[in-house]
């Protein structure tokens, strides 16, 4: 199953927010930061939705996030 991580505006900051749950898993100053912090903590097979401030999605392929594979270097750095 495919789980969304949005990235959206939150009380004039921005916020990393879990589909399906109430609170932001953390929040950002900026829109780059909160992407950032979306793209490090996706595992497995994850869609990031970045929200626009007017609520509109910005560039929903852009980033998903593939199922990590043992010994595939690139995907490394996220496997615990």
């Amino acid at each position: 199953m495919i789980a969304n991580i949005y990235v959206m505006p939150h009380k004039g900051v921005w916020a990393v927010k879990k589909e399906a749950e109430e609170e932001p898993e953390s929040v950002h100053e900026t829109k780059e930061e909160a992407i950032e912090a979306a793209k490090k903590n996706a595992a497995g097979e994850i869609h990031i939705v970045i929200l626009n401030a007017d609520g509109s999605i910005d560039n929903p392929e852009a980033y998903s996030i593939e199922p990590l594979v043992d010994g595939d270097e690139e995907n490394k750095s996220r496997k615990e």
